[in-house]
């Protein structure tokens, strides 16, 4: 159920710029902030979920070594960067 939660969360935010934009600006880390304006707008899943609602949606993506070191680094979120996951389009 809450899988099914967030997989509609993923479309909702897909087609909501504005949503989008307000979830890009949540601090990286902050999943309690992230997770109540999802409740706000009626979805409730957990971080976990999430995850993989993302990966049911988009695929699981593999690091290359690149992405890996951006990571190591603390410049880069990876494949599930926020902007992607957020589905924010310019």
């Amino acid at each position: 159920m809450a899988l099914e939660s967030a997989q509609k969360w993923i479309k909702h935010i897909h087609n909501d710029n504005e949503l989008g934009r307000k979830l890009l600006a949540i601090p990286q880390g902050e999943w309690n902030t992230y997770e109540s304006i999802a409740k706000e707008h009626g979805f409730e899943f957990s971080e976990n979920e999430l995850n993989e609602a993302w990966d049911l949606e988009f695929g699981k993506e593999e690091l290359n070594e690149a992405e890996l070191d951006q990571i190591v680094g603390g410049v880069a979120g990876g494949p599930r960067g926020r902007s992607a996951a957020m589905g924010v389009r310019g």
